[in-house]
């Protein structure tokens, strides 16, 4: 982000910290004065170990009394920074307090601990502690959560929808997705389209004798690995969608077998529409019997391996650690 649009969203969390009186942690690389005014306390670590923490308008003053230089002109989150830094800070021959100014983020923390400044964060600390056992909002929290709980979810639940309300949200939002990807559909129905005839100009008009039975074979072959074949992307789907569904997952939006759930149920239509497609071309190109119930086991059965297809490029994205293995799994 630019100076000014971190400032504006600094600026965004403070109004929303001030209006929900919650705790904001946030980080920013080169924070301007602007921006560090606007919060209440400031966290400096070095090496992993806690230098300093709290108010900030006292944090560049404790380094300063440790026997630090703050040069002119500079910015107090860059001097806060700068200090731990062997080549950027400054240091003077001794601290106020007669002491040689730390070097080593192992005196930095024995400095902190000595400090008047950590006695005053513990105790800020003890009484917040105390504070909040006084209040217990955590019990308010709990209410409030118990009576947002659809009526059909559990008490005992994470999940404030029922699991039916989580699946038919879901469903909404993944056809909005399909939908929404209109290049996709274009291109995904040209080519089924181009390939049925394809695979119709290939095996045209069979002879329907015993002569033709090899042809026959290959044809109806030919469907099933090309239909299957079609829900290959749900593997590379699945593995840029694993991350976002285990964080929604934390958050508690939805359960996972409500989002799988919610694939299938979207899986009906629209892969019995592709399914659809190709068996009215191939079909009738193939030169099969022109008997309605053969027809429809053929579209049937086409549309039962593109869904089993889907579900195992599917379980093989979620079990694979990496593409490179489900990739070369599924060569096998």
């Amino acid at each position: 982000l630019d100076a000014a649009t971190a400032l504006d969203y600094a600026k965004s969390l403070r109004i929303t910290t001030d209006t929900l009186r919650k705790t904001t942690v946030a980080t920013f690389y080169q924070a301007s004065e602007s921006i560090y005014s606007l919060f209440d306390r400031v966290l400096v670590l070095d090496k992993g170990r806690c230098i300093y923490f709290g108010p900030t308008n006292e944090a560049k003053q404790y380094f300063l009394d440790l026997g630090f230089v703050c040069e002119p002109r500079k910015s107090t989150p860059d001097f806060l920074t700068g200090v731990t830094n062997p080549q950027e800070r400054i240091v003077l021959a001794s601290a106020s307090g007669g002491q040689a100014p730390p070097t080593t983020s192992v005196e930095f923390e024995a400095a902190w601990e000595r400090s008047e400044n950590s006695r005053h964060a513990r105790q800020a600390q003890l009484e917040y502690e105390e504070q909040i056992r006084a209040e217990n909002p955590s019990s308010d929290f709990k209410e409030e959560v118990r009576l947002n709980k659809s009526k059909g979810a559990r008490s005992s639940s994470r999940y404030s929808a029922s699991l039916r309300g989580q699946v038919g949200s879901l469903v909404a939002r993944q056809w909005q997705m399909w939908w929404g990807n209109k290049f996709g559909l274009v291109t995904g129905y040209m080519s089924i389209i181009i390939q049925s005839l394809i695979y119709g100009s290939v095996f045209y008009q069979m002879d329907t004798s015993a002569f033709g039975l090899l042809a026959r074979g290959g044809a109806l072959f030919s469907a099933l690995l090309f239909n299957g074949f079609l829900a290959i992307g749900e593997l590379m789907g699945t593995f840029q969608g694993r991350l976002v569904l285990q964080r929604h997952r934390s958050y508690a939006l939805y359960h996972p077998a409500a989002f799988h759930l919610a694939q299938v149920i979207l899986d009906l239509p629209t892969m019995g529409l592709q399914s659809m497609v190709f068996s009215l071309i191939a079909y009738f190109m193939f030169g099969l019997d022109l008997d309605a119930g053969k027809f429809f086991i053929f579209f049937i059965t086409l549309w039962v391996i593109s869904m089993c297809a889907a579900e195992m490029f599917r379980l093989l994205g979620n079990l694979s650690p990496s593409i490179y293995i489900s990739q070369q799994v599924l060569s096998l």
